[in-house]
């Protein structure tokens, strides 16, 4: 599942994108790889009353890429990428897993939540 085709107000993970300053990051893409990846659907859960709340959590694995983003990208990790929606709230979160065992990888999460708002009814 392409993340970016959630209809949840079409959420943008943007995590693992350059950074002008780290020669380990240059060849990746400037909105993160992990946008544009293919991203397996993990589970559904609610509350014991369904209409409550319901969660959907979503896994990116470094052994999933393709063999260029793996190749730009050479660290094991596990993403997994959580959206629970409530009566009155939507919450994401994500987890990073670092698999790598001698060497500490940096990451960036950047969330672009775009939600489509009838404008006449902002104030």
């Amino acid at each position: 599942m392409d993340l970016c085709s959630l209809t949840l107000g079409r959420p943008r993970l943007q995590v693992f994108g350059t950074a002008p300053d780290h020669e380990e990051t240059a060849q990746l893409p400037s909105h993160g790889f992990a946008r544009a990846s293919k991203w397996d659907f993990l589970s559904r859960s609610s509350d014991g009353d369904s209409s409550t709340s319901l969660r959907l959590d979503f896994g990116l694995t470094s052994t999933s890429l393709d063999d260029k983003t793996r190749a730009a990208w050479p660290f094991a990790f596990d993403l997994v990428y959580s959206v629970t929606l409530e009566r009155t709230s939507l919450t994401t979160s994500l987890i990073v897993n670092n698999k790598e065992e001698s060497r500490p990888i940096e990451v960036q999460a950047l969330f672009h939540s775009y939600f489509r708002v009838n404008v006449s009814f902002v104030v």
